[in-house]
């Protein structure tokens, strides 16, 4: 095995773990997107109830007493959205990775390495 093939062949051992590093992190990041979105759409409704006055009022009332909740909520799924672009970005590299290392093996076998002539 030539010293680039190594090269390709950590690499992807690196990626690979950074996936699944990656993955693991996306479970996590999806559970909390999920709990800050309830935690928002139950104290937006607490707040509604409790408002008092025309409608467009009262979602107003609970739109600004929510509002910190809301942001959590938006950023926690910011987060989760970064994760699977950044797992999206592993996989990509995997597979160049994968398409660079058969080249390499291809090459290698093609130029007769060790072979009487």
């Amino acid at each position: 095995m030539n010293p680039e093939q190594l090269n390709v062949i950590k690499r992807l051992g690196e990626v690979s773990r950074m996936l699944d590093a990656a993955t693991d992190e996306l479970a996590v990041l999806d559970e909390e997107a999920v709990q800050a979105k309830q935690a928002f759409e139950v104290e937006y409704a607490r707040r509604f109830i409790a408002a008092e006055g025309a409608i467009d009022m009262r979602k107003h009332l609970a739109t600004v007493a929510t509002a910190d909740l809301r942001l959590a909520y938006e950023l926690a799924y910011a987060k989760h959205r970064a994760c699977k672009e950044r797992i999206n970005t592993l996989r990509n590299q995997l597979s160049t990775g994968q398409t660079v290392s058969a080249a390499l093996r291809h090459q290698f076998a093609a130029e007769g390495v060790g072979q009487w002539t």
